[in-house]
């Protein structure tokens, strides 16, 4: 009896604990779009995290920290763009892209939308950051990754202020100031610990293994 108590409390416990699929990888990013008009320390840069899918090979929860275009130093980031509004996608080279805004609506450029290639503002402060991986390693950054990689910034703080947005992307001779994609770098957070109370079911069963075992010798 002793040990049907001691099982059912330990599945109790162990049902109650939220554990997180093995499918699902975390990934800290960091992306850099050279601006030729200035010099080091003026260039734009995202750093953030996503979620990798390794099964359904999809991004999710993109988030981060990107400097306002060639106005403010990218060691001290102010945008924060925090919504991911739209599953991840190929971007038909081989590759997964996933976008990350810094409103809640995918409106950036005027007429709507975030086209790479726009650069007139649709006047209502967003800015967004385009991701792109390789699907069978985000650690592994190919060329192609790179050259995907796309920012716009339509802000007021932006160096075009609120008339125009600042933008970088690998499209001919690249964004509203020659910016382009200059680096990728991806890795993989420390992985979670994995929870107590998968410790205590196996604590449970050899313990109950054990009072079973004792009960069966006191019987004979």
């Amino acid at each position: 009896m002793k040990a049907k108590v001691i099982l059912a409390t330990s599945l109790l416990a162990f049902a109650s604990m939220p554990i997180a699929h093995a499918s699902q990888v975390t990934y800290d990013v960091t992306a850099i779009f050279d601006e030729p008009q200035l010099g080091v320390g003026h260039d734009t840069e995202f750093t953030g995290s996503f979620t990798w899918d390794t099964v359904a090979h999809s991004i999710s929860g993109l988030t981060g920290w990107m400097n306002s275009s060639m106005s403010v130093l990218q060691s001290a980031p102010n945008l924060h763009l925090t919504n991911q509004l739209t599953p991840s996608s190929s971007d038909g080279a081989g590759g997964v892209k996933a976008t990350t805004f810094l409103l809640p609506t995918t409106d950036v450029f005027m007429g709507g939308g975030y086209t790479t290639g726009g650069m007139m503002t649709m006047g209502n402060q967003n800015a967004y950051f385009t991701l792109d991986v390789n699907p069978l390693d985000p650690t592994n950054v190919l060329a192609s990754n790179v050259n995907a990689l796309v920012y716009g910034d339509c802000t007021s703080l932006g160096l075009m202020g609120a008339t125009m947005c600042m933008t970088g992307h690998s499209l001919g001779s690249g964004g509203t100031m020659g910016a382009k994609p200059l680096s990728l770098t991806i890795t993989q957070q420390a992985p979670v610990p994995v929870p107590a109370a998968i410790w205590l079911l196996g604590s449970a069963l050899a313990g109950a293994g054990l009072v079973g075992r004792r009960q069966k010798s006191s019987l004979s």
